[in-house]
């Protein structure tokens, strides 16, 4: 168990190297996250480096703890804080640098390689200049083992990223490789290797070593060379000058040159060019970014300048509102390494469920808008090629022939049926022809859904209803016709009424038949004729879409939800393991489910239960209430109260019932 202290509102909790490991103290997070309602102070300076994922696990807690109104406040040494800072599972804590430096290891000092006592022989002759680590050939032996120690002596110093220098190697051990992507997987994009353009191909020899941030340095010949080539020799400059030569030449040679240099000023006309790639050497010149409300303006400053610091003071602009802005009217360095940026920081936004707009002088607009690509409206083309469509319950067909449907369509049956939805659709309303073999083969399938507990429609266009009444099986299948709106105008208009409305008017302004419909206030009121119109007596229409009132054991407090996405899986027992298939629930409410399984089950027998909707999951327990048989479908509708509810499904709960308010 963990070493913990009650302050009375507040619960510390401190993590002991000698006796905990970060699995077990995750554990234990989790129990006292979960049972404790008070603020959680957890310190975790002396812990060995953290997963980036080491939070997700919390999560659920900390949200139910921050309804409360309480909160989880973390204490992490640089290293840890700077990996779990940037992960998104943070935003549900509190993040802090812990300041306590133990007594028995001394204050770091920019420039020294102080470490550990049992290894200070060992790399006292490592390098370390400012945040770089250099290795020669006699030290690579010994780097991969203290690596990790000359990296966290680097972030104690105050450094935000580390560099290891292999330019002085001749080649690259197997180990220290290894040990590279190691301290890569530990500490992220803070830790940079610089290498040799020569030892590139040897590095990519490993697989697993392209999750390295690689450096590349030129050789010095080479680069000498480019020098070379850029800089032209004196000697042919001084022969191609015009002192050297002739009049004659001179106007020859101006002449030809005129066309080639209007061409080039020409071609370096347009503003908005592509931009060099951002130097690779380090620049630590101070970036120009202010925040002013919901508006991040950047000022002049360098592109590599704008890089590095951008992702920090954008991150603390999403707490400015839902509509946020960024002003680059003063930048003057907008490159293609920018618009990338920017790009991302829009994705950032539409994740963050924030509107981003950027602002841009007139020439930076034009300069923008050289970076993206350019849009062209076309119209869809028709797909005329036959297939079989599965959407959902809907089995749709188009463009398939006769013989196509016959030999294909009891394949794409059986896929349809196992499906897991209760209601079936198989739509040919988009085939022109039906042929008599092919009805008889939706009538196979339709027997087949019903065998199976399920329920099946047709649905066809109107052209086909006649030759199902002429195949004897319209009164087999249930069918859903598509008739033109139309034609069902058209059959509107025709329709004559069968009741004189003056007289029915005549009758209802009478006072006997007034006053019994407002006595009774009926929604709706179907009139019938007993011989004369002074014995005609109001009668409420039988609406079968109107709900029934639920009696006896259906009744519940709570107002109950209807939804065709919530599905069930449910195990008998209060410890048996929840499997099976899905069933489809009718209503849900806060207190309690109704849902259709092909068992019966007896009255307050225990049920655990995992539901689903949409993304949201969780599992509960309940006793059932009631029990009806679907003799149609021969299926049993069970009724359960929800028994032992945590917090965590009441949270999941609540946040089911709210979306489906929303969709009422």
């Amino acid at each position: 168990m963990a070493k913990q202290k009650d302050q009375g509102d507040l619960l510390e909790i401190y993590f002991d190297t000698a006796r905990d490991s970060i699995s077990k103290f995750q554990k234990t997070l989790r129990k006292v996250i979960l049972s404790e309602k008070k603020n959680i102070m957890v310190d975790m300076t002396h812990a060995p480096s953290l997963p980036r994922d080491y939070l997700s696990s919390l999560v659920f807690g900390a949200k139910a703890l921050k309804s409360h109104g309480y909160t989880i406040t973390f204490l992490f040494s640089p290293i840890n804080y700077s990996l779990l800072k940037s992960s998104p599972d943070s935003a549900q804590f509190q993040l802090e640098i812990s300041q306590v430096i133990d007594d028995h290891e001394p204050i770091p000092v920019a420039g020294s390689t102080d470490i550990k006592e049992e290894t200070q022989d060992v790399s006292s002759s490592v390098q370390i200049e400012n945040n770089t680590i250099i290795v020669t050939e006699e030290t690579q032996e010994s780097v991969p083992d203290i690596l990790s120690s000359l990296v966290s002596k680097i972030f104690k110093q105050g450094y935000d990223e580390a560099i290891i220098d292999l330019t002085e190697l001749f080649l690259l051990s197997p180990a220290l490789i290894h040990a590279l992507i190691l301290e890569t997987l530990n500490t992220g994009s803070a830790f940079k290797i610089r290498i040799m353009e020569s030892m590139e191909e040897i590095l990519h020899a490993n697989p697993q070593a392209i999750i390295l941030n690689v450096e590349v340095k030129k050789e010095e010949n080479q680069q000498d060379q480019e020098q070379e080539e850029q800089s032209p020799d004196s000697s042919n400059e001084f022969m191609n000058s015009e002192e050297f030569l002739s009049a004659q030449e001179v106007s020859a040679i101006t002449e030809a040159q005129e066309p080639q240099e209007a061409h080039e000023e020409k071609a370096k006309k347009p503003v908005h060019t592509i931009s060099s790639d951002v130097s690779s050497q380090e620049d630590n010149s101070p970036s120009n970014f202010k925040i002013e409300v919901n508006c991040l303006k950047a000022g002049n400053m360098t592109v590599s300048a704008f890089l590095r610091d951008f992702d920090s003071y954008f991150q603390d602009l999403f707490s400015a509102g839902n509509h946020i802005y960024i002003d680059l009217s003063n930048f003057e360095n907008l490159d293609y390494n920018i618009a990338l940026k920017l790009i991302y920081a829009n994705f950032q936004a539409l994740e963050q469920e924030k509107k981003l707009t950027i602002q841009l002088l007139q020439d930076q607009m034009l300069t923008m808008q050289s970076f993206l690509p350019s849009l062209e409206k076309i119209e869809k083309q028709v797909d005329v090629s036959p297939r079989f469509e599965m959407i959902g319950s809907r089995l749709e067909l188009y463009n398939v022939s006769m013989p196509l449907f016959l030999q294909k369509f009891s394949e794409n049956f059986k896929i349809l049926l196992n499906s897991g939805y209760s209601s079936l659709v198989v739509d040919i309303s988009r085939l022109s022809e039906i042929s008599d073999q092919a009805i008889e083969l939706l009538v196979l399938a339709y027997l087949d859904a019903i065998g199976a507990g399920l329920s099946l429609t047709v649905r066809i266009p109107s052209a086909m209803e006649s030759h199902f009444q002429k195949s004897g099986r319209s009164r087999a299948l249930p069918l859903e016709v598509l008739r033109p709106s139309s034609a069902a105008q058209v059959q509107q208009k025709a329709v004559k009424p069968r009741i004189d409305m003056s007289k029915i008017r005549e009758a209802m302004g009478k006072d006997r038949l007034t006053e019994k419909l407002i006595n009774h206030q009926y929604e709706t009121v179907h009139i019938e004729s007993r011989g004369t119109f002074q014995n005609w007596e109001p009668i409420p229409v039988k609406d079968d879409s109107k709900k029934a009132p639920y009696l006896g054991v259906e009744r519940r407090l709570e107002k109950r939800y209807d939804s065709k996405e919530i599905e069930v899986i449910f195990a008998r027992g209060s410890i048996s393991k929840i499997t099976g298939r899905k069933y489809p629930a009718h209503n849900i409410s806060q207190s309690g489910i109704c849902f259709t399984c092909p068992v019966p089950l007896s009255r307050n027998e225990a049920l655990r239960l995992k539901i689903f909707y949409q993304e949201i999951s969780f599992e509960i327990q309940a006793n059932v209430i009631w029990t009806k048989p679907v003799p149609a479908q021969s299926l049993f509708r069970i009724g359960v109260q929800f028994s032992k509810v945590t917090e965590i499904s009441k949270m999941q709960l609540k946040e089911i019932i709210r979306k489906l308010y929303k969709q009422e």
